[in-house]
This record gives structure tokens, sequence and C-alpha cells, in this order.
């Protein structure tokens, strides 16, 4: 049996347009970013094998998750809502909706049984949400594990079947969650576009991992970067604090706040 994850940033929301319309708060896709969930539901080649909806609880990545799977959706998958999964910044575009809200807005479309009430504290000095890199990091480890508990679960309930995980996220989140700092521009925050999916599993197969790494599939990485060789560990540091230093100004912060301590 072999869980495939397949990591999809949202498609374009209404944050996206300007620096200005980053004050949105919990904003909605826009028109185009409808479009790229029409395109996202015709390339992608897996609708009848998806066994798990999953997302962060932001209206950007719930729309996308809905309307880019909507094959799985309308055979009753709901989308679980993780809130580990949400954005790494602090702005208003990146602080979700109250879980009522979620759930009379996606009213028996999505779970939000795991979406506790400060889950969109992104300014608590104790929240582990806060936009420090640290915590960052430890909510990526905790959201793969997470996932590792979802895989755990469908294998012993089908043992012998593959599951086909969906995970809509965020561009810059996606970096830490799956541990890939290749390819990033200079100028931006990701390496991932609008509507966007990349397919990983899990290192180690016996799912016990207490980090859960997970590692690009060949025909993922290949597709993106051609016969480029994967950096090595010590390239993937290097490419992980570089990273840490270029987020730390869209974060509001100087450049101990990468190493724990807040502005």
């Amino acid at each position: 049996m072999t869980v495939f994850l397949h990591f999809v940033r949202h498609a374009q929301g209404e944050h996206n347009l300007s620096r200005e319309a980053e004050s949105i708060h919990d904003p909605k896709l826009t028109e185009l970013g409808h479009s790229q969930c029409a395109s996202l539901q015709s390339v992608f080649p897996l609708h009848n094998q998806v066994t798990h909806l999953i997302a962060s609880p932001l209206q950007r990545t719930i729309q996308t998750c809905l309307a880019g799977f909507q094959p799985a959706s309308n055979r009753g998958l709901k989308v679980l809502l993780l809130p580990k999964l949400q954005e790494v910044g602090p702005w208003a575009c990146d602080t979700g909706s109250e879980p009522e809200i979620i759930a009379r807005d996606y009213k028996g479309l999505v779970d939000v049984s795991r979406v506790e009430k400060d889950w969109n504290d992104k300014l608590g000095d104790e929240s582990i949400y806060k936009a420090v890199v640290s915590r960052i990091e430890s909510r990526a480890v905790g959201a793969r594990r997470e996932l590792q508990a979802v895989a755990r679960q469908w294998e012993m309930e089908n043992q012998g079947r593959d599951a086909h995980v969906v995970v809509v996220s965020h561009g810059a989140f996606l970096h830490f969650l799956t541990e890939c700092f290749h390819n990033i521009p200079q100028d931006n925050a990701t390496g991932w576009t609008n509507a966007s999916y990349r397919a990983y599993t899990f290192a180690d197969t016996t799912l016990a991992d207490k980090n859960a790494t997970i590692l690009e599939t060949s025909e993922s990485w290949e597709a993106r970067n051609g016969d480029v060789q994967r950096p090595n560990e010590k390239e993937s540091q290097a490419l992980r604090q570089r990273y840490h230093k270029l987020l730390a100004p869209y974060l509001g912060l100087d450049e101990a706040s990468t190493n724990g301590s807040s502005k």
C-alpha cells in the first residue's frame, strides 16, 4: 500500500491582486481563481482514486478544494479542515473565519471538527500559529504528523489499497510542509503557482517517523524540473536558511525572529 499526498496551492485569491488587497480578511477566489480551479479539475488525472480531501480552513483553500476536486466532493467526500495547514503570515488575508461561520457557509461539505476556536490567532504570544519561523517549522511537522495519522487510519481500515490524499494549502506554508525550498524566486515568497500541484509519499512506509518526512515522487519532480538533480542535504539546508531570510520581512520580523525570537 502507498499513500500519495497531492499537495495543491490555492487558486488566485482576491488578496493576490495587489499589496493593498492583502488587508482583506479571509479573501475568496477571484473570477480567474475559479477558472484556475476548472483547469485544475480538467488536468488532474486521478479524481476517481481520491480517497481524502483535506484543506486549510481559509476560504480560498476550501473553495479551491471543492471546485478543483468536485468529482470527489460529489462522491460524498467531505473536506477535512486542518488549521495547521493555514498560511504563515499575520495579516488579515492570512487570518481565517470563526469555525461556526465556516460550518454555516459550507454546510455539509466540510468537516470543521478539528478547527479550534483560537485557530485564527496569529499574534498571540502563546499561539502555535504565531508568525515566527520556529513556530511555523514546528507547525509544519505537526501538520505532516496529522496527515500521517490519517494515512495510518486508512491503512488499518483498507489494507492493501493505495490512498490518494488531496491537501490544499498555501504558497509559503507549502515550502515548510514539504521541506522543499528549491527554485524559489528571490522576489517572491513562494515557488508554487496558483492551483499547481505536486505529488509526495511518506519516506517511512511504516508511517512511524516522528518527523513524518515526505518525498516528492520522481514523476512529480521531473515534470517540474526535467533532468535537474534534487539538492543534497547540505544544499537543502542552505536553501532553507536562505528562504527564512527571504520570508522574514514579509512576516514583519527581524532576522533574530527566524531563530525563534519575536520582534
